[in-house]
């Protein structure tokens, strides 16, 4: 009789009258199997002396081993990344993501950038018909913001 169940587990004698789990052939040849895979999977021969031999080879394949097919690996910093730019799109990043900060052209605008202008008028800031366009001050707003400063 076979009483290996979820909560049960394996019993190995007959401890409170039950009987001891049936354990076939079949079970250890699925797990010698399933064992010696991971070994020559992560590249490693099988060798019946090391007994850490299981230990090692997922060691090397958490450790990124290139032999983990499809898997990035961390020295490359995401430069193994196939599409780079379907990646930026599914992080949601914009197009502004791949460009460099700066203060031309084709850049991100950085703070000193003269693209900002300094020759700003309140209506640049609030627009007309804001409840704050009829604002008024003799000082430039680029001023007082510290825009192009």
């Amino acid at each position: 009789m076979n009483n290996a169940s979820p909560s049960i587990r394996f019993s190995l004698d007959a401890y409170g009258g039950i009987s001891p789990t049936l354990l076939l052939a079949a079970i250890f040849n699925t797990w010698q199997r399933e064992l010696c895979n991971v070994v020559t999977g992560s590249g490693a021969p099988l060798d019946s002396a090391n007994d850490g031999q299981i230990l090692t080879a997922i060691q090397a394949i958490i450790a990124g081993d290139a032999s983990v097919s499809g898997a990035l690996q961390k020295a490359q910093n995401l430069a193994d990344l196939l599409d780079k730019a379907t990646s930026r799109a599914n992080l949601g990043l914009g197009d502004a993501a791949p460009l460099n900060v700066g203060t031309t052209a084709g850049t991100v605008a950085a703070g000193d950038d003269p693209r900002f202008g300094t020759n700003l008028t309140w209506n640049d800031i609030y627009p007309v018909g804001s409840e704050f366009s009829s604002y008024t001050d003799s000082r430039n707003p680029a001023d007082i913001i510290g825009v192009g400063t």
